[in-house]
């Protein structure tokens, strides 16, 4: 199963808050990574597809 994740919005955001992006202003930073993985979360139905493969 492959599934997407709209987290292109949170990565945009790292345009105006530089929090948001590593100090090498390539890459993401900590605080996105866990943003990112908040809205991964979030979804339910992934997360219990999870629990069936594991």
């Amino acid at each position: 199963m492959i599934k997407e994740f709209g987290i292109s919005a949170i990565s945009e955001q790292g345009l105006s808050d530089t929090a948001l992006v590593a100090a090498d202003q390539l890459h993401p930073s900590a605080q996105q990574y866990a943003l990112w993985v908040a809205e991964i979360i979030r979804d339910q139905l992934f997360i219990d597809s999870l629990r069936e493969v594991l």
